[in-house]
């Protein structure tokens, strides 16, 4: 039996209800983002769900490598 139809309607099922959902939380400030980036291990799932999102390099590690980046920084201007 092929499942890969049933997968592709599960996957456009959850794309759809992340999209709407975050719409719905987001109301009035949706239209006005500068952009929108996609970070995690789902974010090439999602990406058809954000045609318009920016996926970096490696989103499964982008939100830990931004905090660390941070984390230096802030370091950074304390010891000087």
């Amino acid at each position: 039996m092929d499942l890969m139809p049933y997968r592709e309607t599960a996957i456009q099922h959850l794309q759809s209800q992340l999209r709407d959902r975050i719409i719905e939380k987001l109301d009035q400030s949706w239209d006005k983002l500068a952009g929108k980036i996609l970070v995690g291990g789902g974010a090439l799932l999602y990406a058809e769900a954000f045609p318009d999102a920016v996926i970096p390099q490696n989103p499964q590690w982008a939100n830990a490598q931004s905090y660390l980046s941070t984390l230096k920084a802030q370091l950074a201007i304390k010891s000087s």
